[in-house]
């Protein structure tokens, strides 16, 4: 599986982990376990935390809070990583998230460049932050057919959760990747989102099935 190797500086002292593949299967009990997210929300957010215990109950975040109805896409079309990125940078300048489409496209891209954020399970998590962005934004794409998208696990991607963070807001950061975590654990989430017939009515069940949920 994939093992976390060692930190590297970055430039205005930036810290990150790089990963080093090692040969042997990716088991998916691993993939979302709480140390391993751990790690990996450090990576992705150039942050570091202790890996000691997962993060507590009241910093995780529902994502119904901040997915609306609208940015919910199912069955789209879309070839590769690339296409999938350019998607979600258009669609956030069409539904007022951002104004600089050109500019979230190239954060997502240079997150996809640390680090696939295809955490396994046939889900991806692109996130970027945005200068012009008040509130944390959430989208959820199912993709009409699954794509290669260098995930953890080596399995295609067919659901995507795409995830803008105001900048400078890396506890929101962690909350929101915590949140979304915690629910990937959940089958019937993914069953879910794999079975919906359409936006609306996938937005209600996710809200549902969050409320049920062990939050704090």
């Amino acid at each position: 599986m994939a093992a976390f190797a060692h930190r590297k500086s970055l430039p205005q002292g930036c810290l990150t982990l790089r990963l080093t593949l090692i040969h042997a299967p990716v088991k998916k009990e691993n993939i979302f376990d709480s140390d391993f997210f751990l790690n990996y929300a450090e990576t992705v957010t150039d942050t570091f935390l202790p890996t000691s215990k997962p993060l507590p109950k009241s910093v995780i975040m529902k994502i119904c809070n901040l997915l609306k109805v609208e940015h919910i896409f199912l069955d789209i079309a879309l070839s590769d990583k690339n296409d999938v990125l350019y998607f979600i940078a258009e669609m956030a300048a069409k539904t007022g998230v951002v104004e600089n489409k050109t500019m979230l496209c190239g954060g997502l891209n240079k997150r996809e460049d640390l680090m696939s954020t295809g955490i396994g399970d046939g889900i991806a998590l692109p996130h970027a932050t945005a200068p012009d962005l008040s509130t944390a934004a959430v989208f959820l794409i199912r993709l009409a057919n699954p794509i290669d998208y260098d995930a953890l696990d080596f399995r295609p991607v067919d659901i995507v959760l795409p995830l803008i963070i105001p900048e400078n807001n890396t506890p929101l950061h962690l909350q929101l990747l915590a949140g979304v975590s915690r629910l990937c654990k959940v089958p019937e989430f993914l069953t879910t989102i794999r079975q919906a017939q359409d936006s609306s009515e996938l937005w209600h069940d996710i809200h549902l099935l969050e409320e049920q949920m062990a939050f704090h």
